[in-house]
């Protein structure tokens, strides 16, 4: 969950600009233009969208403000107690976007040696499952014709005890 501000959201959102002729986004404060290409500064136009206007920000953000609490109460149930790593992990989203990044790409890495530690630790648990339970089948089979070699054997020596 990245913990933003209002005012850093809008700040985010109203700063960028695009190159109509390259479609190249820029930011006024986090990713200008090349100063050398003055040209480039001239053509540059505000993103003007419906989705990204204040209004619009401004009531998304009322509204995850509303709903968050609900939406951290669910992620809560996720994760790996036995680590104390939950799933619902919380990163400060005023930095730089590249920082942002490699915070939450180490904790997904994290999260997916864990779960494919989990997975290999089940493929193990089954195999040794279906290796008890092929034993325990050849041992029912061996059984099964020990138990008709000891039937035929009696069998046979009451026959041959009647005929005599």
């Amino acid at each position: 969950m990245l913990e933003v501000t209002k005012a850093e959201c809008l700040r985010r959102a109203l700063g960028r600009r695009i190159d109509l002729n390259t479609q190249k986004i820029y930011h006024i404060d986090d990713n200008p233009p090349p100063m050398n290409q003055s040209p480039l500064v001239e053509y540059l136009v505000p993103i003007n969208s419906p989705d990204d206007s204040e209004l619009v920000i401004v009531e998304k953000h009322n509204y995850y403000d509303i709903n968050s609490q609900q939406v951290e109460d669910w992620f809560r149930n996720f994760g790996f107690e036995a680590l104390q790593l939950s799933c619902l992990q919380k990163f400060d989203g005023s930095g730089a976007p590249i920082d942002i990044h490699t915070q939450v790409d180490e904790l997904l890495t994290r999260i997916l040696q864990l779960k494919q530690q989990e997975f290999d630790a089940f493929l193990e648990e089954l195999a040794t499952r279906k290796q008890r339970e092929q034993e325990a089948e050849e041992e029912r089979q061996r059984q099964e014709y020990e138990d008709a070699r000891v039937n035929h054997f009696f069998n046979t020596l009451v026959r041959n005890l009647m005929k005599n």
